[in-house]
């Protein structure tokens, strides 16, 4: 693992390994793309108070990051017994992140991406639900530059699985690609097919990105 501390130097890095074959990029959105962490778990817990009547606090946070709405609901359901429209949990989680999402800003390294490299196939792999996906990427105007885009959510796949069937669902052979991920879990199963693994430390993951080859700290 090397930790880069700029973009340009990430740049070089990648300019060797497209020189070396590696021309899809795989991207995460939340995380990855935007510090959407903070705001997806104050949504949560809005809608937390509202199914329960009671505060969560901010050291649930971990137990919250990673996985998809409906998983965060089920398990809820499950833990407090309390039976509640999961779809409307789902649904009123997302509405709220989506919102607040649309006053931040992405980080800049991914436009300098897709400036350098206008000939990679890029693809976006996310746990949101397809229409959130489909609202950000259009809100942000950077769908245009995707070929495909997967929302976990509606495949019903967990993101490891999906990269264990990489070539299922893309058609993209594992030594071809290199993946941007903040998620522990994915770094470690794309570092396992042999995948170039870009690490992004947002703040909240810096010492669960260990496996991956590169990490950087992305800027606004």
């Amino acid at each position: 693992m090397k930790r880069l501390e700029d973009k340009t130097k990430l740049m070089d890095v990648l300019k060797e390994k497209y020189k070396e074959g590696k021309t899809v990029f795989i991207f995460d959105f939340d995380g990855t793309l935007i510090n959407s962490e903070p705001i997806h778990f104050d949504a949560h817990k809005e809608v937390y108070k509202l199914i329960t009547g009671k505060e969560l606090d901010d050291e649930d946070r971990k137990n919250h990051a990673g996985g998809t709405n409906r998983e965060t609901y089920e398990k809820l359901r499950k833990d407090t017994g309390i039976d509640f429209d999961i779809e409307w949990a789902t649904r009123e989680k997302s509405e709220r992140a989506l919102k607040l999402m649309k006053k931040e800003k992405l980080f800049d390294f991914f436009f300098d991406i897709v400036k350098t490299f206008p000939d990679t196939k890029k693809i976006i792999v996310s746990n949101q639900e397809e229409w959130v996906l489909k609202d950000i990427l259009k809100y942000f105007d950077i769908a245009k530059y995707f070929e495909k885009t997967f929302s976990l959510s509606k495949l019903l796949v967990p993101k490891p699985e999906f990269y264990d069937r990489l070539f299922e669902f893309t058609q993209i052979d594992y030594q071809n690609a290199i993946v941007f991920e903040d998620s522990q879990t994915v770094i470690d199963k794309a570092i396992e097919k042999g995948i170039f693994a870009v690490g992004i430390d947002n703040g909240y993951n810096s010492k669960l990105l260990k496996k991956a080859d590169i990490i950087i700290k992305p800027k606004i």
